[in-house]
């Protein structure tokens, strides 16, 4: 814990002496792990021009779908005199539109919802926008149609019996799932830790554990509308010692988002989820068949 204490507090100083700034990445060089941006100018600066850089990054950030795009992420000088960025995220102006309303709806409903806004069994999911780890928007809406299975974690977490146990879990339900041929599960993971867990973060962290993405989606974005979710999936949090101590849960959700059932805590079985998993698809082909 100490090491990991420490190595936190260096990159907190890190991110400090960083420059956060938005660009679009004109090119990327996977052999060189760099992208290659053009600087949006800042408002107020006496060289008020767009400026092209190349910068290092990160081997997940040259996973994600980043060229052409706009960006926002810290640019920071190194002892050798390289630019390398980090903190990456997407920063698309019509996605970002959407972010901001879906912030302004989903702070209404937590205020509107009162001391404890709490969703459980029989709620429907509340309104947000995230990115997932290849920088694809993601909103209740694109999950319509689907079974979800969401959990929360965040990528730093050293228990072996809290999030890493827990992605693990999730990876063997999609293995099982499919080989029972249920191909219209969705796996979602939202991290609680988004100022670290950036979509690069993520796509590293998801390989790192074999999960595959065609159905296994980790999810991150605003800092306010992570802290919203967690009130309404009664997620505790607490940074303490250079971590997060924290709760968790797991939550299945049916094709129209409405939660069919909530399990806290970190030890779910694999089979439970499984079950319910059936027994929800068997309703929905029951359903089309008297159709």
């Amino acid at each position: 814990m100490k090491i990991y204490f420490i190595f936190f507090i260096c990159s907190f100083f890190s991110f400090l002496q960083a420059e956060r700034i938005y660009g679009i990445v004109t090119s990327v060089n996977n052999e060189q792990s760099c992208f290659t941006i053009i600087r949006e100018p800042v408002t107020g600066d006496s060289n008020n021009r767009n400026q092209t850089f190349t910068a290092k990054v990160s081997n997940g950030d040259l996973q994600v779908g980043y060229l052409n795009r706009r960006i926002v992420a810290d640019l920071y000088e190194t002892e050798q005199g390289l630019l390398r960025l980090k903190r990456i995220s997407p920063a698309d102006r019509n996605p970002m539109l959407i972010v901001t309303e879906r912030q302004r709806m989903l702070r209404r409903d937590t205020i509107t919802r009162g001391r404890r806004p709490f969703r459980g069994e029989g709620d429907y999911l509340p309104p947000f926008a995230l990115f997932n780890q290849l920088g694809v928007l993601v909103t209740p809406e694109k999950l319509r149609g689907k079974t979800i299975v969401l959990n929360f974690i965040f990528t730093r977490c050293t228990v072996p019996r809290m999030c890493p146990a827990a992605t693990q879990r999730m990876v063997e339900l999609q293995k099982v799932a499919r080989q029972q041929n249920l191909d219209n599960l969705l796996l979602v993971t939202i991290t609680f830790d988004p100022f670290f867990d950036t979509p690069g973060v993520l796509y590293t962290y998801g390989k790192g554990y074999g999960a595959d993405f065609s159905n296994y989606w980790f999810l991150t974005g605003n800092d306010l509308m992570i802290k919203d979710l967690k009130k309404q999936f009664s997620i505790i949090t607490k940074k303490e010692d250079g971590t997060i101590d924290h709760t968790m849960a797991t939550v299945l959700i049916d094709k129209v988002g409405k939660i069919q059932y909530y399990r806290p805590g970190s030890l779910w079985r694999v089979n439970d989820f499984l079950q319910r998993i059936q027994k929800l698809s068997k309703k929905l082909r029951s359903v089309k068949h008297e159709e």
